[in-house]
């Protein structure tokens, strides 16, 4: 049996013996919207507890207007939504001079400018104001704390807006529940001493597509709220980036509005956990930094028994994408010792990716196929680097073991696994 796994821009195929137990965990084909721009014009005329977008703009009359918008580290497709707005706007005299675009990077790099090109194409990156957020030099805005002691620090291009605008998608996130709407404010253009308290949280128990019960949404939720948004749109995708759906309005309303429409599309109900998991990030931009792939291995790894073996696709052209995280590896040598850090010690931004892995790592077998350095990857991730991913299958695949292939482990949530 062929299978080909997205790595990076490509792809790796493998063969797995005939008649093993293999199951491939795809998401259902969804009906994808044949004309996006119709559909998001829609929106604009009948939001979801909002008047519409341009009785908003008409009663504003704004002087600056801050769009923002995904890093590059999603795969959003701002031809079908960000270039439509714009135009949009134009149509209703709003001048490319007033609009800045702010891209939400909270604690990831710059984009370099071939990204950015990449993103939104040479017309906007030559005709408008381009930002990103930049946690540690950027000018911030204080509005006070949540109600878990948060400070609530965000960028001044966003907070001195005379209107501001949030484009964002919704899709699974392994410690926020679910990615868009209040995230792309907050962490999205929020300060590192916001950021830090923020993903602190995460020592108080999270999971994949959990909102009702998370403290970190809620949080987050919390301080987008304060510095607060004229409009919203959300935009549900499936694997590939093609648009399922539009919600926009009122923050968070519309937001709740895209979950509900989104989660059945990105839920996969397993009745038991294998004993072997052959898992994909989904390839770019998932896999483009160890940061990025962490939320694959978060989202799937219920699908595998404890101590069961995992063979993870991570490209990781781009590194690590955590300053910090080798110094974390190194200092902490399981979970428990960064728990028992941080009763003393301040959170570090970063801690709350290596607690996750070493947890990850102490509960399962795993084995990487990666660009990173072989020696990197045994000596500090501390896990099996694969230099023949064919000879390694023939190796540990046998008859008597259950196995679950996940190409697009990214966009995955998995349920009623007992993870046993």
């Amino acid at each position: 049996m062929e299978f080909a796994l997205p790595y990076g821009k490509s792809k790796i195929s493998f063969r797995l013996p005939e008649g093993v137990g293999v199951t491939e965990l795809k998401l259902p084909e969804q009906k994808v919207i044949e004309n996006p721009e119709d559909l998001l014009f829609s929106t604009f005329k009948n939001p979801i507890f909002s008047k519409p977008l341009h009785k908003l703009l008409e009663a504003s009359k704004p002087q600056t207007i801050t769009i923002v918008v995904d890093d590059q580290t999603r795969k959003f497709p701002h031809d079908k939504i960000l270039i439509p707005l714009l135009r949009y706007m134009e149509n209703y005299g709003i001048s490319k001079e007033s609009i800045t675009i702010l891209i939400a990077t909270g604690v990831h790099r710059e984009p370099t400018f071939e990204e950015l090109i990449s993103l939104f194409g040479q017309y906007v990156v030559d005709f408008y104001t381009i930002k990103w957020n930049d946690q540690r030099n950027s000018e911030y805005i204080y509005f006070g704390e949540t109600s878990r002691g948060t400070p609530i620090q965000i960028n001044s291009v966003y907070a001195n807006a005379d209107f501001k605008i949030v484009v964002s998608d919704v899709t699974l996130h392994y410690f926020a529940g679910f990615g868009g709407d209040r995230k792309s404010v907050f962490p999205g253009v929020a300060s590192a001493k916001s950021i830090n308290k923020n993903h602190a949280l995460v020592m108080q128990g999270i999971y994949p597509g959990n909102i009702e019960s998370n403290p970190i949404h809620k949080d987050m939720q919390e301080a987008a709220e304060a510095a607060g948004a004229d409009f919203v749109i959300n935009v549900n995708l499936d694997s590939y980036g093609n648009i399922l759906d539009i919600k926009s309005g009122a923050l968070n309303d519309a937001f709740m509005q895209a979950v509900e429409k989104y989660k059945p599309t990105c839920t996969i109900s397993i009745n038991k956990a294998a004993d072997v998991l052959i898992l994909s990030a989904g390839g770019y931009p998932f896999d483009s930094n160890y940061q990025q792939s962490m939320k694959a291995i978060m989202q799937c790894q219920t699908a595998v028994k404890p101590k069961g073996i995992v063979l993870y696709f991570i490209k990781c052209e781009k590194g690590l994408g955590i300053p910090a995280f080798q110094q974390y590896l190194e200092q902490f040598p399981d979970s428990q010792s960064i728990l028992k850090y941080l009763q003393t010690h301040e959170y570090e931004q970063g801690m709350h990716n290596v607690y996750l892995y070493r947890k990850f790592i102490e509960e399962h077998d795993v084995y990487y196929i990666t660009d990173l350095p072989c020696e990197y990857v045994e000596e500090c991730l501390q896990v099996k680097y694969v230099d023949n991913v064919q000879t390694l299958i023939d190796q540990l695949v046998t008859h008597d073991k259950s196995i679950y292939i996940i190409p697009h482990g990214t966009k995955v949530m998995i349920e009623g696994s007992s993870n046993a």
